[in-house]
């Protein structure tokens, strides 16, 4: 192996020399198949700078938290964290140089199974702490914060009227409006739509220049008087050049990724056009049909290998390529066992075989053979999901660190490692996640260093923000179907926040979250039912 250190070939020949056989995997993973060290040119590690660790999470936090974070929020918190100190702290080999160098974003990697769930939350925990990510998948591009801004400046030009791509484009970073500035537009206007209150508004205080909502009405207006005259493109131009937005954008974590994903729009409005396509309306329509028939694309592609940002990627995706610090993320993850839950199994090697469905209520059942061609078919998916771990361990040239969330019972009987030099059948056929074979392959001749945490032992302060600005837009979307009761909230705090006379209220914030304002919404729906009996 001419692309790793010793540390990392002794952890992967730690891992596949108990967990991987003849049996499972089918590759007798023994002395005649190890790893050996074939790049001469590294040096000795200064004390444990390069040695392997498992970090682990136990989240306890539904008791130790007003709001509990899920599974993916904490792990993608303690990658996160740990980014933060080797950015900080930590060095590398520079092959060419022949010197140690400080960390730098393009040195990371993080590998997952799957990109869908995990990938956008790993993607906001870092950027709260600016460090610049790239997911590197083929969807979400029309949900990035960047394109779907616009897209929803594109919907309030076809249609002012529509409150919720109203609400994103106010309190988006075009017009930079607060959750505050929001409220006071519905609550002076509280008879009317949003759309039409914010419309109104700026009617209504026009004599405000520097007022914001009356900046974006005359910045509105002007575009949308100018839409029917210029291309669909120019539109779109128009829109980035608001208030600096494009500068902005690229001046953000992961900019160049952003103000690439927003030249890729005026590119799909060019294509548009020349396809046929007139106008925003039909745009607008297009984009919604595509998101509707989950018809998506990645990120721009824009980045090379010398791109300096942390790459969020598949294990698959990851084939071939190298990275001097790499994350293995999701251990924990179960696998798909996609096979059982299939009334038709189908494999080269053992036919056909179908469920047994009976009487009148359609039951189903599994014969004999279904169950062995089942357990066969299995046994054939974890010996792929070994070699998936092989090809993702392979990819680290000088640090691989695992992360996972562990269960209570987990966490209870904790014990990473083994003396033998060989797993048992059972052990490794039972396996249901990575975890299951690393917690036992990482023997103490992987030379991994293991720690655990736990929710309650973070401060509040310490938890990564999850306020970002697609929350924000959740948020606001909920916010407006909750419209009549948070209307009564909002005023009663601005009141308190106004007067001031009253100081048993002082601890009304300004500022809630949407659990919290649903749950006084519901108080006052049961306070007003009292009222009516």
């Amino acid at each position: 192996n001419f692309r790793s250190r010793q540390e990392v070939i002794d952890c992967v020949n730690a891992v596949f020399r108990r967990v991987m056989g003849q049996d499972l995997g089918k590759v007798e993973y023994d002395e005649s198949h190890y790893l050996n060290l074939g790049n001469a040119d590294y040096p000795a590690s200064p004390g444990n700078l390069n040695q392997p660790e498992l970090i682990l999470g136990y989240n306890d936090s539904k008791k130790v938290l007003e709001e509990a974070i899920s599974d993916d929020e904490f792990e993608a918190y303690l990658v996160a964290d740990r980014i933060r100190r080797l950015l900080d702290h930590g060095k590398v080999y520079d092959v060419k140089q022949k010197e140690y160098r400080k960390v730098e974003p393009r040195d990371i990697a993080i590998l997952c199974r799957s990109l869908r769930k995990v990938a956008p939350v790993i993607h906001d925990a870092l950027e709260a702490r600016k460090i610049p990510s790239y997911i590197m998948n083929k969807s979400g591009y029309y949900n990035s914060n960047e394109v779907e801004n616009v897209l929803s400046y594109l919907e309030v030009l076809e249609n002012p009227l529509q409150d919720i791509p109203m609400a994103a484009v106010l309190h988006s970073k075009l017009f930079h409006l607060s959750e505050d500035d929001l409220a006071e537009i519905v609550i002076e206007y509280e008879e009317e739509s949003f759309g039409q209150a914010v419309l109104d508004y700026a009617r209504d205080h026009a004599a405000e220049e520097m007022d914001p909502v009356v900046l974006f009405y005359r910045e509105y207006d002007a575009l949308r008087k100018l839409m029917h005259d210029i291309p669909l493109h120019e539109v779109i131009l128009h829109i980035l050049k608001t208030n600096g937005y494009q500068d902005y954008i690229r001046s953000m974590p992961g900019g160049q990724v952003r103000a690439a994903n927003l030249d890729k729009l005026v590119d799909l409005a060019i294509n548009f056009e020349h396809s046929g396509g007139v106008g925003v309306v039909s745009f607008v329509d297009y984009i919604h049909r595509l998101k509707e028939f989950d018809v998506d694309e990645g990120d721009a592609e824009l980045l090379g290998e010398d791109a300096n940002c942390v790459k969020i990627m598949t294990i698959h995706k990851s084939k071939g390529l190298e990275f001097p610090i790499v994350f293995l993320s999701g251990i924990k993850d179960r696998f798909s066992g996609k096979a059982s839950r299939k009334n038709l199994l189908v494999s080269a090697d053992y036919g056909l075989s179908l469920a047994k469905v009976t009487g009148r209520f359609k039951v189903k059942s599994k014969c004999l053979y279904d169950k062995a061609v089942l357990y066969l078919m299995n046994k054939e998916d974890l010996g792929e999901e070994l070699r998936v771990l092989y090809v993702a361990m392979t990819r680290a040239k000088e640090k691989l660190i695992f992360t996972g969330i562990i269960s209570k019972d987990d966490y209870d009987k904790l014990q990473i490692g083994t003396h033998r030099d060989r797993l048992t059948y059972a052990e490794r056929s039972l396996a249901k996640s990575y975890y299951d074979w690393l917690k036992l392959g990482l023997g103490d001749d992987s030379n991994v260093a293991y720690d655990v945490y736990e929710t309650n032992s973070f401060e509040e302060g310490q938890k990564f923000d999850k306020e970002s600005e697609s929350i924000v837009y959740e948020n606001v979307k909920e916010l407006l179907k909750e419209k009549g009761s948070f209307q009564k909230i909002l005023k009663k705090n601005l009141e308190v926040k106004s007067e001031d006379k009253d100081k048993d209220q002082v601890h009304l914030k300004g500022k809630y979250s949407v659990s919290e304002l649903k749950h006084q919404a519901m108080i006052l729906r049961f306070e007003n039912d009292e009222k009516v009996e």
